[in-house]
C-alpha cells in the first residue's frame, strides 16, 4: 500500500519494512485469535485525497472515531442503501490511485503484469 503513496508523494519506502510488520502483526495476533492486519487501500486513498502530503498519523485516531459513531448511529440509515451506491463511494476514493497511463509503461516491462494490472482494475 505504501508504495503507490510513496511515488504520489516523492518519498522513498522499503516495501520489505511494511511486509515484516504486517506479517509481525499477524503472527503475534494469532495467538490471542485476533483478526488478521492488513493494509487499507481505500482508505488510505481517502486519507490521502482529502488531506493531501500533509495527513499525519492523528487521522488515525480521527476516523476511528468517526467510524465507531457511524456504526452506532447511522447503521440503520445505510441498511436501505444499495450496494452499488457503497461501492461507487469506495471506487471514487480509490479512483485516484490508478493511472492508466502507466499501462503502457508495464506493458513494456511486463505483458503478463500488465495484463494482471486490467484483470485487477477490471
Amino acid at each position: 500500500v505504501a508504495k503507490p503513496f510513496s511515488l504520489k508523494n516523492g518519498y522513498t519506502i522499503d516495501p520489505n519494512q511494511e511486509l515484516v510488520a504486517l506479517g509481525l502483526c499477524n503472527i503475534v495476533g494469532s495467538f490471542w485469535s485476533a483478526y488478521p492486519a492488513s493494509a487499507s487501500l481505500s482508505r488510505s486513498a481517502l486519507v490521502a485525497s482529502l488531506t493531501g502530503p500533509s495527513g499525519t498519523p492523528m487521522h488515525g485516531l480521527w476516523q476511528a472515531g468517526v467510524v465507531l459513531l457511524v456504526l452506532t448511529l447511522l447503521t440503520p440509515a445505510f441498511e436501505w442503501l444499495p450496494y452499488a451506491a457503497l461501492a461507487a463511494i469506495v471506487l471514487c476514493a480509490v479512483a485516484s490511485l490508478f493511472d492508466p497511463c502507466r499501462v503502457r509503461a508495464i506493458w513494456n516491462v511486463s505483458r503478463p503484469d500488465a495484463g494482471l494490472w486490467a484483470l485487477a482494475f477490471v
